[in-house]
């Protein structure tokens, strides 16, 4: 999150040295604005394309390029997201404290930018964000795990540990730890607008979080 707040400022800063450009042009200064501006941005996409080692995902940006090429994936929710991670810390109260710095900070939108009207006149579900991208995930085997020797811990790059692979999962995580691989993750519930008809109005619910991982290799 520190990444991303400080790609913001260089973005700022690149962008004011841009207009300053309208009073007196250089081009030193016209070359310190752009890179600024992509330095800003690469710091706020936080994307990452160095293959990660010791049981840890390999991480790309989502283009066609990169991605692995024998089309082969499988998906699991993460398990135990309700509960209290290796920190002691509760794992619900994380994942909105990201989802509000996301709102904050980045900029994004909530239920989809539709006003209350707009989604009573749709007749739609909208939850109050659609996060989601590609890395920012590690899978690390949990062998010395008390309960369950082939656990695999399921660690989110700004929110933590979040929870496991399902054990149905594992096997198949593990076949592919020393393989490229790519991880893409989703959040999914929270707050949720829905039409109420027998009120005829739209009301608020707040359901769990989950995260659904995909796993393409």
């Amino acid at each position: 999150m520190l990444k991303k707040i400080l790609g913001i400022f260089l973005i700022a800063f690149g962008v004011m040295g841009l207009l300053t450009l309208l009073v007196d042009f250089t081009i030193i200064g016209l070359l310190s604005g752009i890179i600024l501006i992509a330095l800003g941005y690469n710091l706020f996409k936080n994307k990452k394309s160095v293959p990660m080692h010791n049981n840890r995902t390999t991480s790309y940006s989502p283009t066609s390029e990169t991605k692995p090429s024998t089309g082969r994936s499988f998906s699991f929710n993460v398990v135990g997201i309700s509960k209290k991670n290796d920190q002691g810390d509760n794992i619900q109260k994380l994942i909105r404290e990201f989802v509000k710095d996301q709102i904050e900070f980045s900029g994004e939108d909530v239920y989809e930018g539709m006003s209350n009207k707009e989604i009573l006149e749709d007749g739609v579900d909208v939850f109050e964000v659609d996060l989601g991208d590609y890395g920012d995930i590690e899978l690390i085997p949990e062998p010395d795990n008390p309960y369950d020797p082939n656990a695999i811990k399921v660690i989110h790059e700004d929110i933590g540990h979040i929870g496991y692979v399902p054990k149905e999962s594992t096997q198949k995580v593990k076949s592919v730890l020393d393989k490229d691989y790519e991880v893409e993750w989703k959040l999914v519930g929270g707050k949720k607008k829905y039409v109420d008809y027998d009120e005829d109005k739209v009301k608020t619910e707040t359901l769990h979080y989950g995260m659904v991982i995909d796993i393409s290799h």
